[in-house]
């Protein structure tokens, strides 16, 4: 046992794999030599080095903590971030409902086989797509275009159904799978899987809202948008609710971009730390990389070329393509072209689907208080008061979202699989009814996507509050 109590700088020294320690609760446990944990090596390299409650508790039954208490080493001093009050009597009452339902089921939150229909489906789509459209070229551009916007689509769905549900372990019971399905971000979209665990798994669900933590509501002194009630004002933001949408497409470029600036430099992503990859992790990354650039751009390119054709004339295609095939007669214009309408449409999907569950009206944005660091409201309640859900009787809703109208339940119980959502969300619905918890569904998502587009217009004005932004001072 320590003998003193460490400070989170100590503790985030404690980071790989090699000397793996997490705190929870205040308690510091020493976990490098578990390898039995069910959710394998990696999800501990993840957490290690850090304070891992929200993301333990979440995950995790309650008798987990028994299991835990063999491994503890000490007391940590102080949190790096700021802290949770202990699970509250609704929270610990819900997490038994949810359990009991899948005992009385019969099967496990994880069990989808159709996530890995669907994701082999997609999968197969963007390439498909993407190389149809070149090869329709000559023949119809207006026909490459709405092939390469399907490539989007499909990218677009790949992120939302395998690379979301493994970046929860939700998908199967088998860490590996978890990873295989994730190194699909980097190698189908040309975006780093390890990151969007640092962003997501690590950042936004455990700190959901909390505006100097949470990556996704992450703003420089003066921004591209002003999304939080304390964000100092400028002119520009007046026009936010028309531009703001427009600049979502470059979404997927933002994250392609901001992965190799975080590796290289910055070793964070907003506030979160970035632990040292694994070799796994980090040969995903360069050969996503690679990968992607080589089926998007370059190999294209070759093949279309006149120049390549007199070099490999039984590969290109050169010859069958005229020079009015192409945009300006530039094939690599052309292929940017068709990159642009596939990017701008992923871009935009995955913006709109994210963006109108947290930042619009209402939500909460919650208080920390600056003597204890303590957040003033109970983890799931800011779940629930933090997000927005819509069109919950719509099958259609739910598929092309990616279960993510059913926001609330996806963040309570993260490791369970999309598909269940809408079996366990009357669950909830009833569970804080009862409670007095607001849990607003809106009708559809257009719905939604109005409320997100007011609330840009709303902080766009020059004020430094507005009374429709809720706290839980309130």
């Amino acid at each position: 046992m320590l003998k003193e109590p460490i400070t989170w700088q100590e503790l985030s020294t404690h980071n790989t794999e090699k000397d793996l320690w997490i705190a929870v609760r205040g308690k510091i446990y020493d976990v490098t030599n578990w390898h039995t944990h069910p959710g394998g090596r990696d999800l501990l390299c993840l957490n290690a080095g850090r304070d891992a409650t929200q993301i333990f508790e979440s995950y995790h039954p309650l008798r987990a903590n028994e299991t835990l208490k063999k491994f503890e080493i000490g007391t940590l001093l102080k949190s790096e971030h700021p802290t949770f009050p202990p699970m509250s009597p609704f929270y610990l009452d819900l997490k038994t409902k949810i359990e009991n339902f899948f005992i009385e089921k019969g099967y496990g939150p994880k069990y989808s086989p159709s996530m890995f229909i669907f994701s082999i489906c997609f999968i197969s789509l963007v390439f498909v797509s993407h190389f149809a459209a070149l090869y329709f070229l000559p023949q119809s551009f207006l026909l490459s275009i709405v092939l390469a916007a399907i490539s989007g689509y499909a990218t677009a769905m790949i992120s939302l159904m395998p690379v979301h549900e493994g970046s929860h372990a939700s998908l199967s019971r088998s860490p590996f799978i978890w990873k295989l399905v994730g190194a699909s971000h980097d190698i189908v979209n040309g975006a780093s899987f390890y990151m969007w665990l640092h962003q997501h798994f690590l950042g936004h669900h455990p700190f959901t809202n909390l505006s100097d933590v949470d990556p996704d509501v992450h703003t420089n002194p003066v921004d591209i948008r002003r999304i939080k009630p304390k964000q100092e004002w400028f002119s520009h933001y007046t026009l936010q609710q028309f531009y703001a949408p427009l600049l979502y497409g470059l979404l997927a470029v933002k994250f392609r971009l901001n992965d190799l600036q975080i590796l290289m430099f910055l070793k964070k992503n907003g506030n979160i730390r970035m632990n040292p990859p694994s070799l796994w992790h980090l040969s995903v990354f360069i050969f996503g990389k690679c990968f992607w650039v080589t089926y998007r751009i370059i190999l294209p390119w070759l093949v279309l070329s006149p120049w390549f054709e007199e070099m490999l004339p039984s590969i290109s295609l050169a010859s069958s393509y005229p020079a009015s095939s192409f945009v300006f007669g530039s094939p690599l214009l052309t292929l940017f072209c068709l990159l642009a309408v596939s990017d701008l449409i992923t871009s935009w999907y995955l913006a709109f689907v994210f963006q109108v569950n947290h930042v619009a009206a209402p939500v909460v944005w919650p208080n920390v208080d600056e003597q204890t660091g303590v957040v003033d409201m109970d983890w799931a309640e800011l779940q629930i008061r933090s997000t927005i859900d819509y069109a919950h009787d719509s099958k259609l809703v739910t598929f092309m979202s990616g279960g993510l109208n059913y926001q609330v339940v996806h963040h309570l119980f993260p490791y369970i699989s999309q598909r269940h959502y809408p079996d366990i969300a009357p669950i909830i619905l009833e569970a804080c009814r009862r409670n007095n918890i607001q849990y607003l569904v809106l009708p559809s998502f257009f719905e939604a996507f109005k409320a997100h587009v007011s609330y840009l217009a709303q902080m766009g004005k020059q004020i430094n509050g507005w009374s429709s932004i809720k706290t839980h001072t309130d």
